[in-house]
This record gives structure tokens, C-alpha cells and sequence, in this order.
């Protein structure tokens, strides 16, 4: 049996990362209960009677009753006010921590109101999900083998860290602790252009119709599905991606810019040999990619 690291865990957004943190937790003996808040209550209730909730509310305060670990689990675009919402409700001594994929903007945005509650923010970020969202996809396995990166700011106590890690560790995850500005301009690179140019790519195609106006993405092959995945994702979460870590994203879309003109300027002229050395350097950079394990 595992050690309880926390009695109670209040999970704010019970979607499929929220989810998953409830159900790999009450698999491992890690919690003693988990609370769910959401805006849907028959959604909360069904969330229940698959085992991922031991209760819940939608009723901000009753969710958060007792609580020792607090976990933001919606779209990070919700966490400032949210968060202010919670102040008032949150046990003294208790820990805030959030699952979303841009730190800087949510330090700025959370942290300020966890200190004014007298309550610890440790940051986090499991590099996991995918593109299904809702608690009906939620894993209790979700998190092993993946990533987390914690980035704590100066504000944040050892203990309160060391006890996230652990908990992350403990839910199988890989944990590394970053800066919050190294995080955001690490996976702006790894996540979130992948993501713009995947939703670019299927706007583009999707307006596109054969003479007998067949639908170009309907004659799509293995490819095509394989490059396209990440444009299923949820759009509301990455909008609030997008403009919350605009900077590195932008910074990234002229690097890739420039790199798809270059390709163009080859192509058009029949440079067959840049294009056979670029794609040969392709391949030699796909071997650093880690291996889907999921």
C-alpha cells in the first residue's frame, strides 16, 4: 500500500487530465478522497459512478472544504479567476498546484492570490493527454513513463515541491524541475507549434474539393492522419495555449516560416539534392523523438 501523501484533493475541472490525476491517485492509495467541481452536475455524477470521484459539487466552497492539495485542471484561460474565486475557501496549509502547459502567464496569474491566502502554488505540467478530452478517456496509467516538469518560483516552499514531486513520481511520471521561461519556450517548440500547425493544415485542406467536389480530407491515407491527429484536440484549451505563450510561439512561427520558404525556393528551382540532404536530415532528427508509449 502506498503512502497517503494527501487526505483530501480537491480537483478543479474533471476533464481528462483531471481525471486521470483522480483515478491514478485513489489506484495507488495516494489520497484518501477526491472532490470534483465542475459547472455540469450530471457529468460530476457520472464521473462518480465510474470510480474517478469519491464526491463532488458545484458548489466552489463545498469542493474545496478540507481540501490539502488543490489541482486546476481546466482551461488555464479559467485559472486567474478561478483562483480568485477559491482564496476565501482554501484550508490554510494547503497546496495548489495546476496541470496546465504555460507556466510564466499562470505563475503571474495564480500565484499573487495563493500568497495572499497564505496557501503554497507549486506549478506542474504532466506531458500527457492527448487529443480526446473528457473524463471518459481518463487513464489511471496516463502519467507513467511521461514527464512532468515542476518550475517552482521563489515564492515556493521546499516541502511543498518535494511533496508534488513525490506525488507525480509516485503516479509513475518522469519529473524534472525547470524555470518557468525555459518550460514555455521548451514546449512552444515540442507542443504547442505542432498543434498551431496542425489545426493550419486541416483549415487549409478542408476548404479544398476535387472537380466532383469530393472532399480533399476524405481521400486522405495513413499520412495525411498521422500529421493531422493533434487537430482534434480541444479548442478552447488551445486557444488560451496560444495567447498565454504567444511570445515563443510567434518567435517559432517565423524560424518554421523561414524554413518553409526555403523549401519552396528548392522546390520551384528542382534543387533535388537540397531536398534529398534536408529530408535525409530529417530522418536522422526523428531518431531523437521519443517513442509513443501510450
Amino acid at each position: 500500500m502506498s503512502e497517503i501523501l494527501y487526505d483530501r484533493v480537491a480537483i478543479i475541472g474533471v476533464g481528462l487530465l483531471g481525471g486521470s490525476v483522480a483515478l491514478a491517485c485513489k489506484e495507488r492509495g495516494l489520497v484518501s478522497s477526491v472532490c470534483g467541481f465542475g459547472r455540469n452536475p450530471k457529468r460530476l455524477e457520472q464521473a462518480k459512478a465510474n470510480g474517478i470521484l469519491d464526491d463532488f459539487s458545484v458548489d466552489l466552497k463545498t469542493a474545496l472544504k478540507d481540501a490539502d492539495l488543490v489541482v486546476l485542471a481546466t482551461p488555464i484561460g479559467l485559472f486567474r479567476q478561478i483562483t480568485e474565486q477559491m482564496t476565501e475557501h482554501l484550508k490554510k496549509g494547503c497546496v495548489v498546484t495546476d496541470l496546465g502547459s504555460v507556466k510564466s502567464s499562470v505563475i503571474k496569474d495564480v500565484e499573487p492570490l495563493t500568497l495572499k491566502a497564505g496557501v503554497d502554488f507549486v506549478p506542474s505540467h504532466p506531458i500527457a493527454g492527448g487529443e480526446n478530452s473528457g473524463f471518459e478517456s481518463s487513464k489511471a496509467n496516463l502519467f507513467e513513463g511521461k514527464f512532468c516538469v515542476v518550475t517552482p518560483t521563489k515564492n515556493t516552499p521546499l516541502d511543498a515541491q518535494t511533496k508534488i514531486c513525490k506525488l507525480w513520481e509516485s503516479l509513475g511520471a518522469k519529473v524534472e524541475v525547470r524555470d518557468p521561461e525555459e518550460h514555455d519556450r521548451l514546449y512552444a517548440a515540442t507542443s504547442h507549434l505542432p498543434h498551431v500547425l496542425a489545426y493550419v493544415l486541416l483549415n487549409t485542406l478542408g476548404e479544398m474539393k476535387t472537380k466532383n467536389s469530393e472532399e480533399y480530407l476524405a481521400k486522405g491515407g495513413n499520412g495525411l492522419i498521422d500529421v493531422v491527429r493533434l487537430g482534434a484536440s480541444e479548442p478552447g484549451m488551445w486557444r488560451d495555449i496560444c495567447l498565454s505563450n504567444k511570445e515563443f510561439i510567434l518567435e517559432l512561427l517565423k524560424d518554421y516560416q523561414f524554413a518553409l520558404d526555403s523549401f519552396k525556393e528548392k522546390i520551384a528551382e528542382g534543387d533535388g539534392d537540397f531536398l534529398h540532404k534536408a529530408f535525409l536530415q530529417a530522418n536522422d532528427h526523428h531518431e531523437k523523438v521519443p517513442k509513443r508509449n501510450d
